[in-house]
Order: structure tokens, then sequence, then C-alpha cells
């Protein structure tokens, strides 16, 4: 080739988020650095946390209170999807129609069988 590295979006979900992450520092190793082949431009660390769970049990926290009429699919979906997100970016109002989407976005909508079916979960 003649000198030109290729450009590389990197993206990872959960289990593999680490290995991206250890990738990106392999040029910055103390002791055995390793050049990249590629540039990476971007990373998506998709269904990673940005912040260290707070929750004793380890994750964020999920509502298994029996459904109501008065909780909606988005309220039980809110803290899901939050932590999901830098807490300076969830309090930045610019960013609230995106938060808005992506809670949107997190509700499944199921059948009638199916709901009623799983209701007590």
């Amino acid at each position: 080739m003649s000198g030109h590295r290729c450009q590389v979006t990197l993206r990872s979900n959960l289990q593999t988020g680490v290995i991206a992450q250890q990738l990106l520092f392999l040029p910055y190793h103390p002791s055995q650095p390793t050049e990249l082949g590629f540039e990476v431009t971007h990373v998506l660390l998709a269904a990673s946390m940005t912040a260290k769970l707070r929750d004793r049990n380890y994750g964020p926290p999920i509502d298994l209170s029996p459904r109501s009429a008065n909780k909606s699919k988005l309220d039980r979906a809110r803290p899901m999807v939050e932590a999901m997100f830098d807490p300076a970016w969830i309090a930045d109002t610019s960013n609230s129609a995106s938060l808005e989407r992506w809670l949107q976005q997190s509700i499944v909508k199921r059948s009638e069988h199916i709901s009623h079916t799983n209701a007590n979960y």
C-alpha cells in the first residue's frame, strides 16, 4: 500500500466492549505498544454503561412490580434507557428530544395475548 491506512468505525455490544477498548489502547501499551494497521474514526459501545453501577445487585434498576395502569411503559423503561447515557448528557435539555426518541424505540409493542400472559413476570 502507499501508506494509506483505512479508516474503520468500531461497534461493539456489552460483551465485546472490553475488546474494543483494549484494541484502542494497543498503541499506548506501556511495554509492548502495537501500531494498528488502520485508523479508528468512531467507537460505538452499544449497551454499555457510562457510569459505575450503583445498584446493590450490579445492574440498573429494573421495576419488577406488577404492572398497573398508573405506570406507563415509558415510566418503566426510563431508568434503563437513562442508564445508557452520561448523566451530563441527560441533564442537558438540548438532548431531550433525542432521549425521548430512545425511550420510544425501547418500548416493545406486544400482542394483547402476550401482554396478558406475561403481565405478572
